[in-house]
């Protein structure tokens, strides 16, 4: 069965070329809003999205995007559908921003179709995967030290692959590969898959029992090889020794 996808931008050329990479694929519908507003009576007239694909910047507001995931994710009805961001601003405070608010993903522009592919794929499994954590706090701090000890595996694995994306514009397959703490392979249509990695980046795929052995030590790998970027590598540091401190046990 088709899964379908809902592209909340207000360009055209960018909406319908988003429309045409995804269904090409052959196992997804998509269904187009130009703005936050429109998006919002689709859903309120039942139509139920398995991913949404969402810029920041629309005629209506320089940030509708982060305002349109706020929306969704305070809704009971909407709060479990998988929202990626794909936009042009690459600013590290927008983007933990829109994962603060519950954004899974951030792509940003021009994008690489095979990466889109790759994003969409994951967040419409988030769905079929069994659900190890409840929904997360979105209102709390990226650094809480009180934040349960498996959503701080996320986050540090969150922060590691922004850190890693933003200042070496490398994939999280170059982060497996390089590092050679996460298994990967090529995919018949020559596609590079980090399956175990993808589990670690969201609360509801996570294992029950994670491997912080090699999340602490992607951490380090990424902070030993990236260069200096005040902002994130300060929260993805606070984010590790409150990982460190918690005294999980080491698998």
């Amino acid at each position: 069965m088709e899964k379908e996808i809902l592209i909340v931008e207000d360009e055209d050329d960018i909406r319908n070329a988003l429309s045409i990479e995804l269904e090409c694929e052959g196992s997804y519908h998509c269904v187009g809003a130009p703005d936050q507003m429109e998006a919002v009576d689709l859903l309120k007239n039942g139509y139920t999205p398995h991913v949404v694909l969402v810029d920041i910047m629309m005629p209506s507001s320089p940030e509708a995007g982060l305002e349109l995931i706020s929306q969704l994710k305070s809704e009971n009805e909407w709060d479990q559908i998988p929202v990626i961001v794909l936009s042009a601003r690459s600013q590290s405070d927008t983007i933990l921003e829109a994962l603060r608010r519950g954004a899974i993903d951030y792509l940003i522009k021009p994008y690489d179709p095979n990466e889109l592919l790759s994003r969409v794929g994951r967040a419409c499994r988030l769905n079929e995967e069994p659900a190890f954590l409840p929904a997360p706090n979105h209102e709390r701090s990226m650094t809480d030290p009180n934040t349960d000890w498996r959503q701080l595996h996320v986050e540090v694995m969150k922060l590691s692959l922004l850190y890693w994306e933003l200042t070496l514009h490398k994939t999280k397959a170059d982060l497996a590969e390089m590092s050679g703490i996460w298994s990967w392979h090529i995919d018949s249509k020559g596609t590079y898959r980090t399956k175990t990695l993808d589990r670690y980046l969201h609360e509801r795929t996570i294992p029950k029992r994670p491997r912080t052995r090699q999340v602490l030590q992607t951490a380090h790998f990424v902070l030993k090889h990236c260069p200096t970027e005040e902002n994130i590598r300060t929260r993805l540091e606070g984010c590790l020794q409150n990982l460190e401190a918690a005294n999980v046990p080491v698998a």
